[in-house]
């Protein structure tokens, strides 16, 4: 009985340096006291990796690293911030999704923000009428309709200008595409063709 309770209150109890030695910010324990000063940056008491078990991660602060992407899937732009509450974070996330291609919370990744830009309500769509995607992997997205069936078509490079008012652009896409030949209103070059 008295051992469960001894073993209980060490779980309970943050990870502590022994006499003498001190934690370093990655959870190293190196030796030296702590309080002295010196160099090789902040020294701890106890383990700022360690993580009880016992402590529940709800109750904590939410840490989320918002990252942005370039076409290679590279990150190009970084951002940290902390919410006190799951509430918090949840009004910002659609804002968030909108604006960032990854967003990890506590070190983890959650649904990819592109996979959400590109989700779209079919029923609410109408039939042929292209429309600019709010991010995602292409520019455009259309439900095609043909013979009473539906498909969702994207197209568009989003990291590419449209310049179809330069008649020598607007050919030189037309003969590079063959838009001459594109029927099929099922096919992502259909549709590139009728905007060109």
């Amino acid at each position: 009985m008295q051992f469960d309770k001894l073993v209980q209150s060490l779980l309970r109890e943050a990870k502590e340096a022994p006499e003498g030695k001190h934690y370093t910010s990655r959870g190293s324990l190196k030796t030296g006291d702590a309080d002295a000063d010196g160099d090789g940056g902040p020294k701890y008491r106890s383990d700022p990796t360690y993580k009880n078990p016992n402590e529940s991660e709800e109750g904590g602060p939410i840490k989320v690293e918002t990252q942005m992407l370039n076409h290679r899937g590279g990150v190009t732009a970084r951002s940290y911030s902390q919410f006190d509450s799951l509430e918090e974070f949840e009004k910002v996330l659609p804002r968030l999704k909108m604006i960032y291609q990854r967003i990890l919370v506590n070190g983890e990744e959650i649904e990819a923000a592109e996979e959400d830009a590109e989700r779209v309500d079919k029923d609410r769509m109408k039939c042929n009428s292209p429309r600019r995607t709010s991010g995602g992997s292409k520019k455009f997205v259309v439900k095609a309709c043909k013979n009473g069936k539906e498909k969702i078509v994207r197209y568009g490079d989003p990291n590419m200008k449209i310049k179809k008012s330069n008649p020598k652009r607007r050919k030189s896409f037309r003969a590079r595409h063959k838009c001459d030949q594109k029927k099929d209103k099922f096919s992502a070059g259909y549709w590139a063709c009728k905007a060109w």
